[in-house]
């Protein structure tokens, strides 16, 4: 069937069809066809000089067709750079294509990964959300492409609408190895969001206590605002005289001077008691 339709393709060029047409979506035959995943029909419409950086009504590219998780609409990406098309162009919503293919990571960090090295922008943002490539790596646990991202200049501690950072993303889904990476990377785990959440907060919302307590061993205030205030020990004191009266004659055996009996069980754990439950 794709011969048929690549055939069929050649013979419409062969009489002179323009190959830039666009429907009333804005939607260019190049882009109908990395849809699909054809890239005989996309390598056939680049060698007749077809337009690679047409937008749709959308404001996508070329490229924003190619991000699908299939080896076919990887070779239809690879078609579309070596004719010329924008790599990092943006669409009406903000968005890029590597935002995209992030934002679908796993599945498509080899397009991911194409499209780095062939000179996306790893800090590009959403215009209207401010999330960044490796805010949504970390959202969905991606390691391979967190890694990928800050070896070309991805920026760990880059900030969205809500003032929050990559960190944040991965405490939320628990994913321990990548708040490794980022730290080593030098994000900062203290950042405090607009609601008042830092990323401690987060993983301990959803019950990661193992990303809790590294978090916990890098923040300046692990228990959140409040300084850390340690209740001061109560020392033993000496007994009243009516007291003294009341308890009998004193025992020689007390090791208090004088002979006094120390003061009871419960008021010797008194302090300590205190100290450990409240602070």
């Amino acid at each position: 069937m794709l011969r048929l339709r690549s055939e069929m393709l050649s013979f419409l060029m062969s009489l002179g069809s323009r190959p830039d047409p666009q429907d009333h979506r804005g939607r260019t035959p190049a882009m109908l066809a990395a849809e699909q995943g054809h890239d005989p029909a996309l390598t056939l419409l680049a060698q007749n000089h077809a337009d690679m950086n047409l937008l749709d009504a959308d404001g996508k590219g070329v490229v924003f067709y190619c991000v699908r998780p299939t080896r076919r609409h990887g070779r239809c990406l690879q078609v579309a750079l070596r004719h010329g098309a924008e790599v990092n162009g943006r669409a009406l919503d903000g968005g890029s294509a590597l935002l995209l293919s992030a934002h679908s990571a796993p599945a498509c960090n080899a397009t991911s990964l194409t499209l780095l090295e062939r000179g996306a922008d790893p800090n590009v943002a959403n215009q209207s959300t401010g999330v960044s490539p490796l805010m949504l790596a970390a959202q969905t646990g991606s390691i391979q492409l967190v890694r990928a991202l800050l070896q070309r200049g991805g920026l760990p501690g880059a900030r969205d609408a809500q003032n929050q950072t990559a960190v944040h993303y991965a405490a939320r889904g628990g994913f321990f190895e990548v708040i490794q990476v980022l730290c080593a990377y030098g994000a900062d785990v203290g950042v405090v969001s607009v609601a008042g959440r830092s990323a401690l907060h987060d993983a301990a919302a959803v019950g990661h206590a193992h990303c809790c307590k590294f978090l916990a061993q890098r923040e300046d205030r692990p228990n959140g605002r409040l300084p850390l205030v340690r209740s001061p020990r109560r020392r033993p004191t000496r007994p009243s005289a009516a007291k003294e009266a009341s308890c009998g004659p004193p025992r020689e055996d007390s090791g208090y001077p004088g002979g006094f009996r120390g003061p009871g069980r419960a008021a010797r754990l008194s302090a300590p008691l205190a100290s450990v439950l409240y602070d």
